[in-house]
């Protein structure tokens, strides 16, 4: 079940836990230390606003992403050409060839899922050789190169709980891992067919990034006596790592590695873990638009929800029919008119005494919440709330 997934990654970074001698997790919490070293002081913009000095002078999913789809598909005409002369084709060609489909549906997916306005809205490294880059995308792509481009999400999974023990990840990261999962293997993808086409004029390409030093190149392996291997498993392991990320189950994974989530299933009336993943999605969502326009970190919103949830705000009972009827959230283009919560209302005896924390998001409570946070409407929120509450 999904609460035993997630208490389960949660639960890893307890050191009573671990075996000091499984090389393994020795290995995890290295590139952990790593990653929080490195890639931890971000900027974000703020909603509207751009900020030059934090913008790459590279933009990886649009230009950069139309460059390495250029050179893959004629790198693919060039193995198909081979293969039809009875050249002998290498081991990395064959992959290409039987699997470039994959490719194609990863480049796709890549374009459809990151929008320019997604893209700004990440909060983006200020220092290192990524300075500009947005931080789940450094991330990303230090996992593949740790884990030699085969990805394991268990492993990965545990990467991301004990990294947000030390730093918090936004909601929007998280959802973008998977995005930037497949970019780097695109990238990793493009750079390696250079090296083994060698073509007489190399394709105009993005400048390749250089690997953290402790991090190994994923083509290029440091053992053995003569100082060094070449991994040939590379090309196999990116298209079986493509595959990967489209057979997981990433709401799940969401929901698993967020410090939010887990925040939020500490709801006193413990209604929010009984509620279905859209619902939770909206709770998540509206946190994560009063996190843009305060400043202030989502999981210490979560903890605020939590501790006015525990004080004198309205009973859940004044809540369950109209949720945002007495202080509609801004964005109520996005929101319904009523949270479904026809699971809790069927069975009231699984709610806990308490008060439900989206009282205090969505309903009588927000204004509570409002003034601890410090939010100020924008003009066109308080038109909409003045139209919202003099609609009857």
């Amino acid at each position: 079940m999904l609460e035993d997934r997630i208490n389960q990654g949660w639960e890893q970074d307890d050191v009573s836990t671990l075996n000091p001698s499984d090389t393994k997790t020795e290995q995890i919490r290295e590139l952990v230390n790593t990653l929080v070293k490195s890639y931890q002081q971000v900027g974000r913009e703020k909603p509207g606003r751009r900020s030059k000095s934090v913008l790459p002078e590279r933009d990886l999913t649009g230009h950069d992403l139309e460059l390495y789809e250029s050179w893959l598909a004629e790198a693919h005409r060039y193995f198909r050409e081979a293969s039809q002369q009875t050249v002998p084709l290498t081991y990395a060609s064959e992959w290409v060839l039987d699997n470039y489909y994959i490719i194609r549906q990863a480049l796709q997916q890549i374009e459809e899922d990151m929008p320019v306005s997604f893209y700004n809205q990440l909060p983006r490294l200020t220092g290192g050789p990524l300075k500009g880059y947005p931080r789940i995308y450094a991330i990303a792509r230090a996992v593949l190169a740790d884990q030699r481009l085969l990805l394991d999400p268990v492993d990965l999974q545990t990467i991301l709980v004990q990294y947000q023990e030390r730093v918090p990840l936004t909601m929007g990261e998280l959802w973008a891992l998977p995005i930037f999962l497949r970019f780097g293997l695109i990238e990793f993808l493009a750079h390696e067919l250079v090296l083994t086409i060698h073509p007489l004029k190399p394709p105009n390409l993005p400048t390749a990034i250089l690997q953290l030093p402790e991090i190994d190149d994923p083509f290029y392996s440091s053992e053995g006596a003569t100082g060094g291997t070449a991994n040939t498993d590379g090309v196999a392991n990116i298209i079986l790592s493509l595959r990967t990320i489209s057979e997981q189950d990433w709401s799940d994974f969401f929901e698993s590695v967020s410090r939010l989530e887990r925040t939020l299933r500490k709801d006193p009336a413990g209604i929010y873990s009984r509620m279905d993943f859209k619902t939770r999605d909206l709770y998540r969502k509206e946190i994560e638009r009063l996190s843009l326009s305060t400043g202030q970190d989502e999981n210490e919103l979560a903890e605020i929800l939590l501790d006015l949830a525990n004080s004198s705000v309205p009973h859940h009972s004044d809540f369950s029919q109209e949720v945002i009827a007495a202080d509609p959230p801004a964005d109520t283009d996005t929101l319904p008119a009523t949270v479904e919560l026809a699971s809790i209302q069927d069975n009231p005896n699984q709610a806990l005494p308490g008060k439900h924390v989206g009282e205090v998001l969505l309903g009588k409570g927000r204004t509570f919440l409002e003034q601890q946070i410090g939010y100020q409407p924008d003009s066109k929120t308080s038109f909409k709330r003045w139209v919202f509450q003099h609609a009857s």
